[in-house]
This record gives structure tokens, C-alpha cells and sequence, in this order.
């Protein structure tokens, strides 16, 4: 809750190190799956440390290699970046952009879903394995009336259903159904009239409900 700054390296003989940035502060534990390319050139065939660097108050815990057992089912490279004008934006999960503070991307709801965050290339990704349901609850309730769409970009090679959901107090809910599978990483732009009768006066939660395996990145309002 108080680091500003936290690098994790791999490291080979030599010492042969690469760093990978993780991004603090967190909301909560936050799960963190790092591609080993990204820590290229240290040579994997021969890992004998780790070493964090950073600042602040620092806890872990499950640090372990895995295999995909996906099959392969994940994005080869990061959702493109997104080209809004920051003065016309108000975000939710990108690197792109400010974000909401204190926005907490894996609310306890009774949900089956496994979130987590992954680096692609350097770039922080939400991840949704076996979804079910997922919501995400804002750091503070935000008035959208000045802008004009909900944009975000989404990947999922074996997803058949997914539904987002814009969510006003009472709660106030409405979805808009996202055509999946994908071919590569999908821009989904819906006009926030979509999501009458929700309060955009007053919006503070997110949903997601579907199937599969999901990956998700720049979800924002713009102008």
C-alpha cells in the first residue's frame, strides 16, 4: 500500500539479469503472470536467483514457473496503444492513461473466476481465466455525461459469450453483449446510450459475465 516503485529480475550465470516493473501500489493481493521472454536474454536453462528492487513495504507470496495448459491461447504481443487525447479520456485500467485511483479490479462477489494481471511486453493486462462473472468496483463514483463512449480492447481465443456491464447504485445494471471469439486483439467501442436506464451521472461498478479465457486492457470513457 505505500511502494512506489518494484522491479522483479531473473537471473542466469554470469550474472546475466533482466528486470521486469510491477505496478504498485496494488488494490489488495494482486496476481502477476510474467511471460519468461520477458526476461530475455537471461538464459532459462540455467536460473539461480531472483532478485526485487524498489521501495516501501513489500509482501509475496506464491512465486512459481507454470505451464500453459491452454494450449497456447494467449495473446503474442500487447493490446495496440490507444491513440485518445488524455484530455478527453477518463480511465479505468490502462497504461495509456491515469487511471481511477484506488479502483479495485477483483472485488470479492462469489465469483468462480481466476483474475489476474500479466505482463505483455511490458504491458499490464487483466487476464480472466474460466470466467464466470467478474466485476470491477471503482475507486470513487464517477459522472460520465461528457463523454460519449466506453472503449476497451479484448482478446479470447475460446470464449462463445461476454457481456459487459455499465452499473449505477440501486444497482442500477445494463449489459452490451461483445462479438467473440477474436481474430488478434478487438477494439469494442459502445455508445454509452447503450447503457439506459444506468445512472451515468453516478457510475461505480463494472461486470463482465461470459466464458472461457478472456484478456482485457485500456478500458476507459472518452469524449
Amino acid at each position: 500500500d505505500n511502494s512506489t516503485a518494484l522491479n522483479t529480475f531473473l537471473i542466469s550465470n554470469g550474472p546475466v539479469e533482466a528486470p521486469v516493473a510491477l505496478t504498485v501500489p496494488t488494490a489488495g493481493w494482486s496476481s502477476i503472470d510474467i511471460p519468461l521472454s520477458s526476461f530475455s536474454p537471461v538464459d532459462l536453462a540455467d536460473i539461480l536467483q531472483f532478485k526485487f528492487d524498489g521501495n516501501g513495504d513489500i509482501y509475496l507470496d506464491n512465486i512459481y514457473f507454470f505451464k500453459d495448459t491452454g494450449g497456447g491461447n494467449m495473446p503474442t504481443g500487447p493490446a495496440p496503444d490507444p491513440t485518445d487525447d488524455p484530455a478527453d479520456v477518463i480511465s479505468v485500467f490502462s497504461d495509456n492513461y491515469n487511471d481511477i485511483m484506488g479502483t479495485n479490479l477483483n472485488p470479492d462477489w462469489g465469483q468462480g473466476t481466476m483474475m489476474s494481471e500479466m505482463l505483455i511486453d511490458g504491458n499490464n493486462t487483466i487476464v480472466y481465466n474460466g470466467l464466470d462473472y467478474q466485476g470491477i468496483e471503482l475507486g470513487s463514483n464517477i459522472d460520465v455525461t461528457a463523454m460519449s463512449t466506453l472503449y476497451l480492447d479484448v482478446w479470447t481465443a475460446n470464449s462463445t459469450a461476454l457481456d459487459v456491464f455499465l452499473i449505477s447504485p440501486g444497482p442500477v445494471e445494463k449489459s452490451k453483449a461483445i462479438t467473440v471469439p477474436t481474430s488478434g486483439w478487438q477494439r469494442v467501442e459502445i455508445d454509452l446510450t447503450e447503457f439506459t436506464p444506468v445512472d451515468l451521472t453516478n457510475v461505480f461498478q463494472f461486470k463482465f459475465v461470459g466464458n472461457g479465457d478472456i484478456y482485457i486492457d485500456n478500458i476507459y470513457f472518452r469524449k
